[in-house]
């Protein structure tokens, strides 16, 4: 296969969870309800430690599954992303499990977490998402992207989080506002400050739609 993006996830201070185990199911369970949205050509598997993998169409696929993950994710429980493009290929065909690949695309996942890594340690702790690929075409404006999307997600609190989770998976502001138990106008507001609306602008622009949430209905949920 080629020209598939693979994306590497790690969690963050996974030593310091106070329960490993949870946290790991938190990541899948997250995982698994951003894929009800955004379809994995190979959903996300664990691979060892704290590590798992994915593999996605392209790059907007991928980067709409991150965002929706770190909204998803429970207080306490974060992640890093590597996002690479290029060739997967088979390796080894496993009779059960995932199969062993290569390729460029998982070479430049590899070096794009590490850079998240290094980039995190100096100066820019709130950054989770780094894209690579071997000709740098795009690479430039993704990263531009993402330094400001993860920017805006560390920031949110909790109850924005949960609020912005359920406003890009489709859910309209009466909804939201009934089950946090607000006025409309106060979800209004809130998701224009916490920064939801720009977030949910963002993936509609990736997805090849400009216009802002209130210009069009919501997305259908699955």
């Amino acid at each position: 296969m080629s020209d598939l993006v693979g994306l590497i996830v790690d969690i963050v201070r996974s030593r310091d969870l106070h329960d490993r185990e949870r946290g790991q199911r938190a990541v899948r369970e997250s995982f698994e309800r951003a894929h009800r949205s955004v379809d994995a050509v190979e959903p996300l598997w664990a691979t060892a430690g704290d590590e798992f993998q994915a593999v996605y169409r392209d790059v907007r696929d991928a980067l709409a599954v991150t965002a929706h993950v770190r909204l998803l994710l429970p207080d306490g429980v974060d992640c890093r992303f590597g996002v690479g493009r290029g060739a997967i290929r088979v390796v080894e065909q496993s009779a059960g499990g995932h199969a062993i690949q290569d390729g460029s695309a998982w070479w430049s996942a590899r070096e794009a977490i590490e850079i998240v890594h290094r980039r995190q340690r100096h100066g820019h702790p709130y950054l989770r998402t780094w894209f690579s690929e071997e000709d740098g075409t795009a690479a430039d404006l993704v990263n531009a992207y993402l330094i400001s999307r993860d920017h805006a997600l560390s920031r949110m609190k909790p109850r924005e989080r949960r609020m912005a989770a359920a406003f890009v998976a489709g859910h309209s502001q009466a909804e939201i506002a009934r089950e946090e138990h607000l006025s409309q106008s106060a979800v209004s507001q809130l998701l224009q400050r916490s920064g939801a609306t720009a977030l949910m602008l963002g993936l509609s622009v990736l997805d090849g739609d400009d216009r802002g949430p209130s210009e069009r209905e919501p997305a259908p949920r699955r």
